[in-house]
């Protein structure tokens, strides 16, 4: 995405640049001079000169001393590029580096509701086993009391109809154990 679209600006200034030159080269007003005269006749060494030159002018490096805006139009072209890269470098990579930190923030919530709705899952059923326990507890206290089978059996259902449970399951639990 990104690199894709960096590269491509800088191939076509290039290509632009060096079209431009191509056309003007010879005349008085030329758009781009060339600083070595022997690179000038090569058109291969020009070609790379003028995507250097690019690439040196759309990030702002201004390293490039084999060529020269000479011209007015050569310099306007150079100045679309300069604006172009500082919008491009401001606006594209700033807005990528917002998009990728909301992502992180997003992941980082997604992250945090999932364990809070594990801990409160948790909590609950933490909570449930320790109101089987309780309960447990209360009718192995009542078993201990009645010595009798029968009125052992009897006393323990007492004690589980008697105690008021909020959860179906639970009580589906506690009659299970009997």
């Amino acid at each position: 995405g990104i690199l894709r679209s960096y590269i491509t600006m800088l191939l076509q200034f290039g290509i632009l640049y060096f079209d431009v030159w191509v056309w003007t080269k010879n005349s008085s007003n030329a758009a781009f001079l060339a600083t070595n005269a022997s690179d000038a006749t090569d058109f291969w060494k020009m070609f790379v000169h003028f995507l250097y030159f690019s690439t040196s002018t759309f990030t702002n490096v201004g390293a490039e001393v084999s060529i020269v805006s000479h011209g007015s139009l050569g310099q306007v072209l150079n100045c679309a590029q300069m604006v172009m890269a500082v919008i491009f470098h401001t606006v594209v990579f700033g807005v990528s580096l917002l998009d990728i930190n909301t992502q992180r923030i997003i992941d980082t919530q997604r992250f945090v509701q999932s364990q809070v709705y594990t801990h409160a899952k948790d909590i609950s059923e933490t909570n449930q086993l320790r109101h089987i326990g309780l309960i447990q507890r209360q009718v192995r206290q009542i078993a201990q009391q009645v010595h009798d089978e029968d009125n052992k059996t009897a006393a323990v259902r007492h004690v589980i109809n008697s105690i008021d449970l909020d959860d179906d399951n639970i009580n589906d639990y506690h009659r299970s154990v009997l």
